[in-house]
C-alpha cells in the first residue's frame, strides 16, 4: 500500500512522562490512563482543549500521581468539538493492545480490560474502530494497512496503543506478544513495533491523534538494554 511519507500534524499523548512507568491497574481495573479517557468520552459536552486539560488532571487522580500523562501543549485544533459528535464528521480509530505475552512473560491484564471499554467510549463518541488483541508481528501490518484505507477517508482518526514497552533516544518501541524473549542477548528492533512510525499510517487531512498508554522507561542505546528480559519491570502493577 502507498502510504503517506507524513506531512500530517499528529497530535502525540502519552501515559506518562519520559523515563516513567505506567500502571496495568488502578482502581478500575485498568490503566488509570485509559480510566481517565473513557470518563471524558462519557461527557456530553467536550473540546480538544478541555479533553487535554482534564485528560491529565484525572490521570493524575486516578493513579493518585504516579503517572502524569503529556500532551499537546499547544495545538491549532484545541477548539475542535469532541463531543457531542458533529454531524456528518467521518471518524475512525485503531485500539491495538499487546496483553498476552509468550516466553513466560507476565500478561497484561489491565490492558486486556482496557481493549473493551476504550473500544467501546470511542464508537460511542462515532468512531468506526477497529479492535486488535495480541496480533502477531506478520499480523500488525495488514491491520495498520486496514486502518490507513479507513484514515484515508475520515475527518479525524486516533491510534490507541498500549503493550510492554520502552523508550530510547530515537522513541518509544513496543514489543508484541510474539516477541522472542527467551535467549536473547540484546534487543532485536526489528521485531518491535515503534511508538512514531505508526503516523504514516495515517491519512486524515484534518485531525490525527495518536496515544501511548506503555512505559517510558529510558534507555539511551542498544548497549544499555542488555536482555529484552531486563526490560520488562518485575512490578506486577507496571507496563
Amino acid at each position: 500500500m502507498d502510504l503517506l511519507t507524513n506531512n500530517l500534524d499528529i497530535s502525540y499523548f502519552y501515559a506518562s512522562q519520559k523515563g516513567r512507568p505506567t500502571l496495568d491497574k488502578d482502581e478500575s481495573g485498568g490503566n488509570p490512563f485509559a480510566s481517565a479517557l473513557v470518563e471524558l468520552l462519557g461527557y456530553e459536552i467536550l473540546s480538544f482543549k478541555d479533553f487535554k486539560h482534564q485528560l491529565v488532571e484525572l490521570t493524575k487522580v486516578k493513579s493518585h500521581g504516579f503517572q502524569i500523562p503529556v500532551v499537546p501543549v499547544e495545538d491549532d485544533i484545541d477548539n475542535w468539538q469532541i463531543l457531542p459528535v458533529p454531524d456528518n464528521e467521518k471518524r475512525v480509530a485503531l485500539v491495538m493492545i499487546f496483553s498476552s505475552y509468550h516466553d513466560e512473560v507476565r500478561p497484561l491484564l489491565g490492558a486486556s480490560y482496557d481493549m473493551q471499554r476504550i473500544s467501546q467510549s470511542l464508537m460511542k463518541s462515532g468512531f468506526d474502530t477497529i479492535m486488535s488483541i495480541d496480533p502477531q508481528c506478520m499480523e500488525i501490518e495488514v491491520i495498520l494497512d486496514g486502518f490507513h484505507a479507513l484514515s484515508k477517508n475520515a475527518d479525524v482518526s486516533l491510534i490507541y496503543l498500549t503493550g510492554h514497552g520502552f523508550q530510547t533516544s530515537d522513541g518509544v518501541y513496543v514489543f508484541p506478544v510474539d516477541y522472542p524473549f527467551r535467549g536473547q542477548s540484546k534487543i532485536l528492533y526489528e521485531r518491535l513495533l515503534k511508538f512514531d512510525s505508526l503516523k504514516r499510517y495515517f491519512g486524515s487531512s484534518r485531525i490525527n491523534a495518536m496515544f501511548y498508554a506503555g512505559c517510558r522507561t529510558v534507555y539511551y542505546s542498544l548497549d544499555d538494554i542488555g536482555t529484552a528480559s531486563e526490560v520488562l519491570v518485575s512490578n506486577d502493577e507496571w507496563l
